[in-house]
């Protein structure tokens, strides 16, 4: 897998299970892609980000499927995040203070 096939840049909750704009906080994990292709992902503790492989990353196929499948599938699921501003307003966001806190 190659760069070209990460998801576009911006800010990612991955979950898995079925279609729920608010997962609780113990089931999701935040993910970021960089312009230039980094990842990262936020630590368990919500403390700080750590770097993420690029092969482990979301891709474009990834979070295309994850938009078509049915409400009540039990998939992997991605809520898309522009921008950190963005970020900010989802309600369950506050588990990760290093963001909340800029």
């Amino acid at each position: 897998m190659g760069k070209e096939r990460l998801a576009a840049p911006g800010y990612y909750i991955q979950f898995f299970g079925v279609w729920k704009p608010n997962p609780s906080d113990k089931e999701f994990g935040l993910v970021h892609i960089s312009e230039d292709g980094k990842c990262k992902y936020a630590d368990e503790s919500g403390r700080s980000w750590n770097t993420l492989l690029w092969s482990c990353a979301p891709t474009k196929k990834m979070v295309e499927k994850s938009a078509t499948n049915l409400m009540d599938d039990m998939t992997e699921r991605f809520i898309f995040f522009k921008d950190l501003k963005s970020l900010k307003k989802y309600p369950k966001i506050g588990k990760y203070k290093f963001i909340t806190n800029r």
